[in-house]
């Protein structure tokens, strides 16, 4: 009888031990120590002009992600939601098509649409980007990548 109330008085007192462990553990002891810069005396207000920070720019030949195409391209009539069908039909044939998988299709008991994906890369122009749906097979664009530096 003892033995077995024993046990999990033991177990419970070691879980509540645990429990406080972490916040008992951390104090302003030991606490990561910082330095403070010291800053030199100001001797001429014009050498504290504060420091221009410089955009760097994008490589030469690629625009910055995000950066919609430009209206005269025939990328620009394309956007998202549209099917396979419909954007051959305003972009034609593309030049290479890439199909993968997404992290998705890894997920235990994961039963949503997006887990495969292809991509039709245009040469010269960039890439659209689409979603199947595992169990319908329908395709739908989800991103457009404009990159005049498509190699297709």
């Amino acid at each position: 009888m003892r033995r077995s109330l024993l046990v999990p008085l033991v177990l419970i007192s070691f879980a509540a031990g645990a429990l406080a462990l972490p916040t008992a553990a951390w104090s302003a002891e030991s606490a990561p120590k910082t330095k403070a810069k010291a800053k030199a005396p100001a001797s001429d207000a014009s050498s504290e002009a504060p420091a221009a920070s410089t955009p760097t720019p994008a490589p030469a030949g690629k625009p910055p992600k995000g950066v919609p195409p430009p209206a005269n391209s025939k990328l620009a009539k394309v956007h998202e939601g549209m099917t396979p069908e419909k954007v051959r039909d305003v972009m034609g044939s593309p030049t290479s098509e890439q199909s993968y998988m997404t992290g998705k299709a890894f997920i235990p008991f994961y039963y949503g649409p997006d887990t495969g994906r292809t991509d039709w890369k245009y040469k010269g122009v960039g890439r659209v980007v689409f979603s199947r749906n595992r169990w319908s097979g329908d395709m739908k664009v989800i991103r457009i990548d404009y990159d005049p530096s498509e190699k297709g």
